[in-house]
């Protein structure tokens, strides 16, 4: 492999400094692995020393606290002025510290106007070292000071510190060698096309590749409705979804965590009056909010499937509503051209005059609301950061009308169906306001095809589609995955379980819901996708 070639040639061709590097952070390795004398042996043979005998007098002083001769070091470092200041700076205010808890008054004071006043422009923090005086014991000063104490913990801290302002060369960060290791592994799952799980029994002696069994792509149960599901969503906690038909009905389904399976709870006949726009869950997972062409927004009680609330705050259809992370606010968007914020009473709290907005989603910590425009090629960024403050939202510019959108659970990125000729899913990273990657391979012409992120770290994108089938991406790879055969329809949505990422749930206008999981995790790694994935595999 390249891989190997190249390790090779680093090996073998490395120059002096680079052999030096290698043999210096073995050494520390070994020492941090226990293997002392293996080491040693290591520094003998090939004549490398960790650090030099300066930095260790250094290290060893300031692990015994004798702050004088630590100092006294500094300018033999050759460090920079800068780099010196602020590392004599740490080390007086380790020593101050230090003072304080031994209750030497006198001390820590001519340590702070001698000592650390000159080293520091910073008169807020030398106010707050100087309110440490106050502290009447040492329990009351650690927790005020958020300091471990004169201990072996606080002088490595420090040592950690120093080590920011430090030249490598002069002393190597700590656990460097396995700090390497782990950013290869990063390195290499952030390629894993199959990446779908957080064990970290990784092995260092080959190259890290998942298996594609990890991609919920096997059928396990099929929940049958009275008419096309139009929308399916789980709720915040992972244990219950819910779903909506055609005619209006909302379903609410308990999810077994052990096993699985899906049962219904709750049927409610005739929702709303007319054709049903969106479904949403609140954090808490015990309220549903619902919305449609009847120009209303709908609370309901996720546990007995009662209406608490009808809301007719707008003049036309609604087309989406999202909870709050408070659940205590519901923002709804409608194509009278406005998006509201209301309360669960119905009390408008604030409302921005927008262009139609189709989607409204929401980031898992509320910070941030993305709405997707029907009418106009753009998306609209809502910061919601402060619980009372509602600015004005960005606008972001698209190429393309957005027919629905999804965010990632961090917030960062954005995935949407767009409405051109050619079937496209765009990601939109929302730091930089740029579209980062397009994924095809799905059907769209007609429907409101939705789609969503999933498994491990929102690493997955799954879309439904107008071809009677349902993908799944990478979001690192414009070429899909897996194809899930089975729906005998269009598949109009897709639900990936917050709490399992091998659980997924796609959702048809052949009056089925269809619950996809992963095979056993055999060792051979079978390919489960695409013609082995029928209604054979299904359990009604």
């Amino acid at each position: 492999m390249e891989t190997n070639n190249l390790c090779q040639n680093l090996f073998i061709q490395s120059s002096k400094q680079t052999k030096e590097e290698l043999t210096r952070l073995l050494v520390q390795a070994l020492k941090s692995l226990g293997y002392t004398k293996s080491a040693t042996t290591l520094q003998e043979e090939s004549n490398t020393k960790l650090e030099e005998n300066l930095i260790h007098n250094f290290r060893e002083n300031l692990m015994q606290g004798k702050w004088t001769e630590v100092v006294e070091l500094l300018p033999n470092l050759g460090l920079s002025t800068e780099s010196g200041s602020k590392i004599e700076y740490l080390i007086m205010e380790q020593k101050y510290l230090e003072l304080v808890e031994s209750r030497n008054v006198q001390g820590a004071l001519d340590c702070l106007r001698e000592e650390l006043t000159p080293l520091s422009e910073d008169s807020d923090r030398l106010h707050k070292l100087a309110s440490f005086l106050l502290c009447r014991n040492a329990k009351e000063l650690f927790e005020t000071a958020s300091w471990e104490g004169a201990q072996e913990g606080s002088r490595i801290k420090l040592i950690l510190s120093v080590q920011n302002f430090m030249p490598p060369k002069l002393m190597i960060s700590e656990n460097r060698l396995e700090t390497l290791l782990s950013q290869a592994i990063s390195y290499q799952t952030s390629f894993c096309k199959y990446h779908n799980t957080e064990a970290r029994d990784f092995s260092f002696l080959n190259d890290h590749q998942c298996p594609k069994k990890l991609i919920p792509a096997v059928p396990i149960q099929v929940l049958d409705h009275d008419d096309e599901v139009w929308m399916v969503t789980f709720s915040m906690n992972g244990l219950s979804m819910a779903s909506v038909t055609k005619s209006c009905s909302i379903l609410i389904w308990t999810v077994n965590p052990e096993d699985n399976s899906i049962s219904q709870k709750i049927l409610i006949d005739s929702a709303h009056s007319k054709e049903m726009t969106s479904i949403g869950w609140s954090y808490c997972s015990k309220f549903l909010v619902s919305t449609s062409y009847d120009r209303s927004v709908k609370l309901w009680s996720a546990e007995s499937g009662d209406c608490l609330a009808t809301f007719t705050n707008h003049s036309e259809e609604v087309r989406s509503a999202i909870f709050t992370p408070d659940n205590c606010r519901i923002i709804s968007a409608s194509a009278d051209r406005y998006v509201i914020v209301m309360d669960l009473e119905g009390r408008e709290l604030h409302r921005w005059k927008a262009p139609r907005v189709g989607k409204l989603s929401i980031s898992e910590d509320g910070s941030r609301m993305v709405g997707s425009c029907l009418d106009k090629n753009c998306l609209l960024l809502f910061q919601l950061d402060e619980l009372n403050n509602y600015p004005d939202p960005q606008i972001i510019e698209v190429d393309d009308i957005i027919v629905s959108s999804t965010i990632s659970r961090d917030g960062r990125y954005l995935v949407g169906n767009v409405s051109e000729s050619k079937p496209e899913l765009y990601i939109w990273d929302l730091e930089t306001k740029k579209c980062v990657r397009r994924l095809f391979g799905h059907s769209r012409k007609t429907f409101a095809i939705r789609c969503t992120f999933g498994g491990i770290n929102d690493q997955f994108i799954a879309c439904g589609s107008e071809d009677c089938n349902a993908y799944i991406w990478n979001r690192n790879d414009c070429h899909y995955l897996e194809r899930l055969v089975g729906h005998g329809g269009a598949v109009n949505d897709v639900a990936w379980s917050p709490i399992n990422p091998y659980l997924l749930l796609t959702a048809s206008d052949d009056h089925t819901i269809r619950v996809w999981s992963c095979p056993e995790h055999d060792s051979d790694g079978s390919d489960h996708s695409d013609t082995e994935m029928n209604d054979g595999h299904s359990e009604d």
